[in-house]
């Protein structure tokens, strides 16, 4: 939920808003990935299987029998933390970047249109200049597939060993249509903003309509109650906001990512 982690970073300056959206995407990020690792090993395998056949139950037996075990679930875990920090920290940096040359280009007023040509502009930043990290990330997780011999034992040695057998443009595999799923970004962001800010208008009206109800009674005589009652909610607001405007960003824009993974193998 890295949208929940920056969501309230404030600084007194740009460029303390820069270093907290960095730092809070990066961390938010790493920590996501190091849960969900494994099934995003499992997709990216399965997204390079030739065959229908191989589901996604048989494929996990087969990397645990084969390929050594829980150890298998986390290779290319390197390359994959190491552009997951560089994803979110470029990104939020970013899109904060954007969004204000946007403002102050008139566009204050656009309402989402604002939000999702920021995204556009972040997302299509932040694919260029991590492409190579993804290429190495889907060669080192795929090396072992169907009996393949093992080529790349780092992050800087894959680096070298493609930039030497396929040139710049190796690093590069992939890249437009990563391009493509910048759809991504503009449909999950913008839709994040508009949760959010629904959501906090529904907990502003039940918390007028309570109050109107109860009174002073309402908190129990606990003056800190209130307080976090509405810590407690604006978590959840954040946290529901972030993940459904993920869920439907990712079923909207996943074919890309079956386009970009297949050149990078």
């Amino acid at each position: 939920m890295a949208f929940a982690a920056c969501s309230s970073g404030e600084g007194s300056g740009k460029a303390s808003h820069a270093a907290v959206n960095f730092v809070c995407g990066s961390i938010a990020g790493g920590l996501a990935c190091l849960v969900t690792f494994p099934i995003d090993l499992l997709k990216t395998r399965r997204m390079i299987e030739r065959s229908d056949n191989v589901g996604l139950l048989s494929l996990a037996k087969r990397v645990w029998g084969t390929e050594g075990g829980l150890r298998a679930f986390y290779r290319g875990l390197s390359p994959t933390l190491t552009g997951i920090t560089l994803t979110w920290g470029v990104y939020f940096s970013a899109y904060k970047h954007a969004h204000s040359l946007l403002v102050r280009a008139g566009w204050a007023e656009q309402g989402h249109m604002t939000y999702m040509a920021a995204a556009v502009c972040a997302g299509a930043a932040t694919d260029v200049v991590v492409a190579p990290i993804w290429v190495v990330k889907t060669r080192m997780q795929t090396q072992y597939a169907s009996g393949r011999s093992r080529v790349y034992t780092g992050v800087f040695a894959a680096l070298r060993v493609i930039a030497a057998n396929e040139g710049p443009r190796g690093l590069f595999k992939g890249l437009a249509p990563s391009l493509l799923g910048v759809a991504h970004v503009a449909i999950q962001f913008p839709t994040y903003e508009f949760l959010k800010r629904e959501l906090q208008l529904v907990d502003i009206r039940e918390t007028a309509t309570g109050a109107a109800d109860e009174g002073e009674l309402a908190s129990g005589g606990d003056e800190s109650a209130p307080v976090v009652l509405e810590s407690t909610s604006a978590v959840a607001r954040i946290v529901a906001a972030s993940a459904i405007s993920k869920v439907v960003a990712s079923s909207i824009a996943y074919p890309h990512e079956v386009l970009r993974t297949r050149p990078q193998d």
